[in-house]
């Protein structure tokens, strides 16, 4: 299932998929791996400098992950493109 948002004239896409090889149930430790695609529909390039996601576990609440950039970059998106990476969570039950 995807999740998308747009906002001023950026889409941003997560697929989010269970990570059963990562995953540790015995441990109550359940990894998720996110696929998340930014696209840039509007008529300037653009630049992700920051990043923030809320992510909620039944077991722990919410969670907010605050930083710079993506997976450690500071990614340029021209007119028309994206770009595309992945991440993972470790939640609780």
């Amino acid at each position: 299932m995807m999740f998308s948002k747009m906002t001023s004239n950026i889409k941003v896409s997560v697929i989010p998929e269970y990570d059963s090889k990562n995953s540790y149930p015995s441990e109550n430790r359940y990894v998720f791996k996110y696929n998340i695609t930014i696209e840039n529909d509007g008529s300037f390039p653009i630049k992700v400098l920051k990043r923030k996601w809320l992510i909620f576990d039944v077991g722990f609440g919410y969670t907010e992950i605050i930083g710079d950039g993506v997976i450690g970059l500071t990614p340029e998106i021209g007119t028309s493109e994206n770009f595309a990476y992945f991440s993972n969570v470790m939640l609780r039950l």
